[in-house]
């Protein structure tokens, strides 16, 4: 099963975002959040995709799995694989937001993240010569928070989470901020 965030949907969201700049008065109806940066200026942020709480206690193959735009459902050998020793960067927040997340940064992905391209790549954060950033801000035990900056959109705010069961990394939350 699995479930397509179409451009169509992510313009209406850019529009939701730059209108909700100018209505700042209202109430956050819109799964707004705000963030504060280092010169004390607030942003306001929409919300695109986000997980419950709830969900993170389900057996693994009854969480979504984001992946480039689609929900997905994985099934238990995808997490068997990682558990071998198969695919380790996906218990890297960086690497997998450069993977999954890939889709936020518009049509020109594998040019952006080629080789040629990157500055730095460490497991807390990578650069691109075109500007884009992926940086670890905030880590718990099971949370990850990661900032992701495309420069023709704008600031991302990633959750990600791995439940108790495995070391994989799933995306909670996706906030595209102004």
């Amino acid at each position: 099963m699995k479930r397509k965030i179409s451009g169509f949907l992510l313009v209406i969201l850019t529009v939701l975002i730059f209108t909700s700049c100018i209505m700042k008065d209202r109430d956050n109806d819109l799964g707004e959040k705000t963030l504060e940066n280092e010169n004390n200026n607030k942003s306001i942020g929409i919300t695109i995709y986000s997980v419950p709480d709830e969900t993170f206690e389900r057996p693994l193959t009854q969480i979504p799995y984001y992946q480039c735009g689609e929900v997905l459902f994985k099934e238990n050998s995808f997490f068997e694989q990682w558990q071998e020793g198969h695919q380790p960067w996906l218990a890297g927040a960086v690497d997998v937001v450069k993977v999954m997340c890939s889709n936020l940064i518009g049509s020109d992905a594998q040019k952006a993240f080629d080789n040629e391209n990157i500055e730095l790549h460490t497991s807390k954060e990578l650069r691109t010569k075109s500007g884009i950033v992926i940086k670890v801000i905030d880590e718990t035990e099971k949370k990850i928070k990661v900032e992701f900056v495309v420069p023709a959109f704008g600031k991302y705010g990633i959750t990600l989470e791995s439940p108790e069961t495995t070391g994989v990394l799933f995306i909670r939350e996706i906030i595209l901020y102004n």
